[in-house]
């Protein structure tokens, strides 16, 4: 439950009526036109519209007889049966409202900053070819006025000098007291919507915070999207004074400011080339794609091939395997790399960071190749997801080691999306992906490879503050 948020249909309203052609779409949800349509005789609301306005949050505009205009949103290439799908997007809402209040209160600023409240909906019948009985759908008030973009999750931003009366300076100052005001716990983004009457009414906003785990959404970059935004954060006269980072920590950041969105899912950033091992080798390949990986998120810095680290460090660790961790601290240093071994929380937030992880685990001959093992599971569902690890016949010491990637997990399914090292005709594509459970059976080693930008060459900081130049995050651009 959300407070203020999670709303039944307004009495006497009969039905919610939509276009079937969305006017508007993104990555993982469709906008379409339409209408809460009201019975005046039948509802118990002596003014629908006033009770409409304390729900959306704002005032409403054109009414045309008991037809009130709204924006229907619904999943894209998935039927959200269940309320707690769109959990994320109703909570990220209240917590930006609750923010909001909290500013206009503390800063009196000259526009008040809101953001307009959304209601659940749960489909009666079916609606076209498309839409089912039982789908969940979130309804918006249709905002009036010109819908202008002020700033985005990934360090975007537009003056909108161009729309005159138009005030960008609070609303990116608003962003950065968000910050400021939680103590750098979150940071409240992708701001878009209307400003009328002496205030920006906002729709769709993103929250980054400190520490990701799916709650608040796909577009939360953690401390990535934050050093994101004040990346590109000029400070205006209401926040100048305010806290903000002192060093922005990866240097190296792989989130270049656009108008759109960035999602958590495409974020790291790492080769997506699958090897095949000779050996007991796969040490070598995963360390060798996470060290790459790291470094590719340095401006400037020239990688060294896949093929040609490997064959560095097995020239001096073996065919045989080897502990990753013994590696890492061998190979590191020199690149001005850092890494710690890290617990499966850990490893999420740096995959939310965009940074691949190394996953070190052992498995008993039996678990590997026998009924119900590793092996038979990913032979027959290639694409499935493996929860479960067979019961170990043999000992511990019988356990055969093995070292993988890991370059994604799934807040929502639970799933952790790792890449092999057996080429790319083994599973999906080389891919092959586990349950929390699993990994939690498996005695997990998760190594997390990152940098501080006070350990880098000057070189290397000059290389960045350069490319950050060159980025143009103006007027539409």
């Amino acid at each position: 439950m959300f407070e203020g948020i999670w709303i039944v249909a307004p009495p006497g309203c009969t039905s919610v009526d939509f276009v079937l052609e969305p006017f508007a779409h993104g990555t993982f949800r469709q906008a379409h036109r339409g209408n809460l349509i009201f019975d005046r005789t039948s509802s118990p609301l002596q003014d629908p519209v006033q009770w409409l306005r304390s729900v959306f949050n704002s005032g409403l505009h054109s009414v045309m007889d008991a037809n009130y205009d709204c924006v229907v949103k619904v999943m894209r290439n998935q039927t959200a049966y269940k309320s707690c799908e769109w959990e994320p997007e109703l909570r990220v809402l209240s917590q930006a409202d609750g923010l909001a209040r909290a500013f206009n209160k503390e800063v009196r600023p000259a526009t008040k900053i809101s953001f307009a409240n959304a209601m659940l909906f749960q489909m009666t019948q079916a609606y076209g070819t498309n839409f089912n009985k039982g789908e969940r759908i979130v309804v918006e008030q249709m905002l009036p006025g010109r819908f202008v973009k002020v700033n985005s999750n990934n360090g975007w931003f537009d003056t909108i000098d161009w729309l005159v009366g138009y005030d960008s300076a609070t609303a990116q100052a608003f962003s950065h007291w968000t910050w400021h005001h939680t103590g750098g716990e979150c940071l409240v983004c992708d701001l878009q919507g209307v400003q009328q009457q002496g205030r920006w009414l906002f729709t769709d906003p993103g929250i980054h915070s400190k520490r990701p785990d799916g709650r608040l959404g796909f577009t939360d970059l953690g401390q990535q999207g934050m050093n994101a935004f004040f990346s590109t954060h000029k400070c205006n006269e209401l926040c100048k004074h305010w806290n903000k980072p002192n060093v922005i920590v990866d240097v190296g950041l792989n989130i270049r400011p656009r108008r759109s969105s960035t999602w958590a899912r495409a974020n790291v950033k790492a080769s997506t080339a699958v090897h095949l091992q000779n050996g007991g080798t796969c040490y070598a390949h995963a360390v060798s794609s996470v060290v790459r990986a790291a470094e590719g998120r340095i401006v400037g810095r020239k990688v060294e091939s896949h093929d040609r680290l490997v064959q560095c460090i097995v020239a001096k660790h073996g065919w045989k395997g080897e502990f990753v961790e013994r590696v890492l601290a061998e190979v590191c240093p020199p690149k001005r790399l850092s890494y710690a071994q890290v617990s499966a929380s850990d490893a999420k937030k740096a995959l939310q960071m965009g940074r691949a992880v190394v996953l070190s685990f052992t498995l008993t001959a039996e678990q590997w190749d026998g009924p119900g093992s590793f092996a038979e599971f990913f032979q027959q569902q290639a694409q499935g997801v493996l929860t479960q690890v067979p019961l170990a016949i043999s000992g511990p010491k019988d356990g055969d080691g093995h070292a993988v990637v890991v370059v994604g997990f799934d807040f929502v399914s639970g799933r952790w999306r790792i890449k092999n090292s057996w080429g790319d005709n083994w599973s999906d594509g080389g891919y092959f992906h586990v349950s929390d459970s699993w990994i939690s059976q498996i005695g997990a080693q998760f190594f997390d490879v990152f940098f501080y930008e006070h350990e880098l060459s000057d070189a290397d900081r000059r290389a960045y503050h350069n490319q950050l130049q060159s980025w143009s995050v103006g007027k539409g651009k």
